[in-house]
């Protein structure tokens, strides 16, 4: 039943091909995969073992999900999703998607964002509507491994009792096992004028489990474009992980610094921003 509303398309598309074999390297994009992993309701896991699969043609992609408790064990499909393509790796996304339950649209479920990637063949959505956000999240077959170069994560910062968004850049160097991290537009209060960029750097990492984990204790950030680190600003401890496409970071300033900044905690959650 999942597939019932691409049936006009595929039987356009075995027209097609019928009609111009010598054309193949002009087909349009047509890929399928099942997912096994963690069901989430709410950011809470659901079920451990729930399959998902992901189908693509042409230029949409859908994406349903099996045997859902929460919806008297029906299967749900969320189509109509548009799709970047980048080697292997997907991204996917859709606003105001009417839901396929048990084989039949829904406009009493309409999921105002969907969002999902594959990426090094960790697959993740987020679904959300008025009433519950679904997400889903596959076991690696293998870890991910880190790559070089730059990679940009926004979310929400909090800092002591201030939060604001902003977006950190992480450069993994391979090479040495050393991480950079740049927090962007860091502010320590709301009536704080000065906007601060806070770099940290060669932070050692460890990988296990298509997670990249990294920390350090006692270390002096560089405060926005000056070429020395600032004790003035010292971090007792910093750490972080990344799996697939969402960062998690934990900070802690040094208790001997100025009273704005002494003891300051930092915590952030955010995901990857795809170019």
């Amino acid at each position: 039943m999942k597939k019932l509303f691409l049936l006009p398309l595929f039987a356009f598309l075995a027209l097609f091909v019928s009609c111009s074999s010598s054309d193949g390297d002009n087909m349009p994009d047509r890929y399928e995969e099942v997912f096994y992993g963690k069901l989430l309701k709410d950011g809470a896991i659901y079920n451990d073992d729930t399959k998902c699969e992901l189908n693509v043609i042409a230029d949409m992609a859908s994406i349903t999900i099996y045997n859902v408790g929460f919806l008297d064990g029906k299967e749900l499909t969320l189509p109509n999703l548009t799709y970047v393509k980048s080697g292997d790796n997907y991204e996917i996304k859709g606003n105001n998607i009417i839901a396929i339950i048990g084989g039949k649209g829904d406009t009493s479920k309409i999921f105002r964002t969907v969002s999902a990637s594959l990426k090094d063949g960790k697959f993740v959505v987020t679904a959300d509507n008025e009433d519950m956000t679904i997400g889903f999240s596959n076991a690696l077959l293998t870890p991910i491994k880190p790559s070089d170069g730059k990679k940009s994560y926004k979310g929400n910062l909090l800092v002591g009792d201030f939060e604001k968004e902003v977006t950190i850049d992480v450069v993994i160097d391979r090479s040495a096992s050393l991480v950079d991290v740049v927090m962007k537009d860091v502010k320590f209060a709301p009536n704080m004028q000065l906007v601060l960029d806070i770099t940290v750097k060669e932070m050692p990492y460890i990988e296990e489990g298509g997670v990249v984990a990294f920390a350090a204790t006692d270390i002096d950030p560089y405060m926005n474009t000056e070429k020395s680190p600032s004790d003035q600003y010292r971090f007792s401890q910093i750490s972080g992980a990344i799996e697939g496409g969402s960062m998690v970071l934990s900070a802690r300033m040094a208790d001997n610094l100025a009273p704005y900044v002494s003891g300051k905690e930092f915590a952030f959650s955010g995901t990857e921003i795809v170019e």
